[in-house]
């Protein structure tokens, strides 16, 4: 994904480091064993085969959400992620080929790109990069759900029925309601670049849905002093300004003169970042409930995690006990909060962190992202460049180059480098 992206940026094939890292690549069995977000990602580029990827098929998006496998049920940042890579393998989105595109096919595999049988690639991970492997459960449905997409002509089993029209038809609708429910941000970077590229395939690069994704792009990046890094949010500033007010408040600093104004700026801060009422699709989204919460970073994002909303209160009560702070933050809104947090606490005892528990943890034998672990109950996060790699793509499409890029939160960063470290 580096070696694309390097590409798509500008670098030929044979400059700089290109050369050593192609060679790696083959060394490691070409792109055919890149993980399944990666192979997501080169297909859409049109140099990776879609029958190449294991389905996700829309028609489950279209079930009674009693179902224990329901999406509904499932941790939120898979959900997010799998919703539009659902969609984008079901109509097989390829983007229009360009000379780039045919000469990427001959230079990331080891073989000729006609020859490759794809439909044994689906499984296909080096085992570099498999942290977390296929339960053999997820593997015996993968062969039934590929025997159903591959048999457009039998009655009521098709995939060309209108059975799969309804289910891409749902899963669009999960995709805008994700959208609008948090200001074309989605959860994270990996969700938005991909729920872009739905939006655009659906209702082209002329329409206010794409507009507004490709105008919250910058939210994610990050210029400093290594170069264009990408954060796994867009920014930390609640996280940030909760952890400094306390700090500012236990040692005293927050009494001394020249800090007041400080202080009372975080309290302006904490009191316009409180999220005030549940998402616009609160139900219809399969959402938690977020009235009073915090958020990691804005309002606007609207989600919250439980220790940011713990910090948050925290950090407000601390504040407002100051003899010169105004009460900006009201009895009745710290309340909320509370409620929010006590909604949070699993049956187990333990607190969640974006949302309840809501299935069976046998739904981990479902895991298909190889490089995460317990990828239905908590979250790993990695500086994988596929992250940027379809917002790069994108962005390609419609801009020469990013302006207005400005420091963002230096929290949770993901860092960006173009490294090559291998060891035999």
């Amino acid at each position: 994904m580096n070696y694309v992206a390097l590409r798509l940026l500008g670098m030929s094939a044979d400059e700089g480091p290109m050369t050593e890292i192609r060679g790696l690549i083959h060394k490691m069995g070409g792109a055919t064993t890149v993980p399944t977000w990666g192979k997501v990602w080169l297909s859409v580029l049109g140099v990776y085969e879609w029958s190449g990827v294991n389905p996700v098929p829309p028609e489950l998006w279209a079930l009674p959400d009693w179902i224990p496998f329901h999406p509904g049920r499932w941790w939120v940042h898979v959900r997010a992620v799998a919703t539009p890579i659902s969609y984008l393998s079901s109509v097989k989105f390829v983007a229009t080929p360009t000379p780039l595109t045919y000469a990427l096919r001959q230079e990331l595999y080891v073989e000729p790109y006609e020859s490759i049988n794809w439909g044994k690639q689906c499984n296909n991970i080096n085992p570099l990069d498999v942290y977390s492997a296929h339960h053999p459960v997820f593997d015996a449905l993968n062969v039934i759900i590929r025997a159903y997409e591959s048999t457009p002509s039998l009655p009521f089993i098709s995939s060309c029925l209108p059975i799969r029209k309804h289910g891409l038809n749902t899963v669009y609708n999960w995709i805008k309601r994700e959208d609008e429910n948090t200001g074309y941000q989605t959860i994270g970077p990996v969700s938005k670049a991909m729920n872009m590229v739905v939006r655009y395939h659906r209702e082209g690069a002329d329409s206010v849905a794409f507009k507004n994704h490709l105008g919250r792009v910058d939210d994610f990046f990050w210029l400093g002093r290594d170069g264009l890094m990408m954060m796994g949010t867009n920014g930390s500033q609640l996280w940030d300004t909760a952890f400094m007010a306390q700090a500012a408040i236990e040692t005293g600093l927050a009494d001394s003169p020249e800090n007041k104004e400080s202080v009372l700026s975080m309290l302006d801060w904490l009191d316009k970042c409180q999220i005030r009422e549940n998402p616009k699709y609160y139900i219809e989204g399969y959402r938690h409930r977020t009235k009073g919460a915090w958020p990691f970073s804005t309002p606007e994002q609207n989600y919250t995690v439980s220790d940011c909303t713990a910090e948050g209160l925290k950090a407000v009560i601390g504040i407002q006990r100051l003899d010169y702070t105004p009460k900006a933050v009201s009895l009745e809104r710290l309340r909320d909060a509370v409620d929010t947090l006590l909604s949070m606490q699993n049956k187990n005892g333990g607190f969640c962190s974006y949302e309840l528990q809501r299935g069976s943890e046998k739904m981990e034998w479902l895991n298909a992202a190889e490089v995460f672990g317990t990828s239905g109950r908590q979250a790993v996060y990695l500086p994988m460049l596929m992250w940027l790699e379809g917002i790069v793509w994108i962005e390609l499409m419609n801009r020469k180059h990013h302006g207005g890029l400005q420091l963002r939160g230096m929290y949770n960063q993901c860092f960006i480098r173009i490294e090559t470290i291998y060891k035999d």
